[in-house]
């Protein structure tokens, strides 16, 4: 379990990542609501985000999606 100095030390709100990456708080919940920040989690109401992630968060040329499960099956 995570104790709260450990989330005030390596974990930050949408809030805070999207002044750090230029994006809005909408924008950052979207990115966590789809898996690209690795190790956030939602509480409250809140997501709270690595710091880590954040920090190694690359962004996607125009038009490229992410690798993964895009919520279709593929046909057999």
């Amino acid at each position: 379990m995570i104790n709260q100095d450990e989330i005030k030390r390596d974990y930050i709100d949408a809030k805070e990542a999207g002044l750090i990456l230029d994006l809005s708080p909408s924008r950052i919940s979207r990115l966590c609501s789809s898996g690209r920040f690795n190790g956030a989690f939602k509480t409250g109401g809140s997501w709270l985000i690595p710091r880590k992630s954040v920090e190694n968060f690359e962004r996607l040329r125009p038009g490229v999606k992410p690798k993964g499960n895009s919520g279709k099956t593929q046909r057999e």
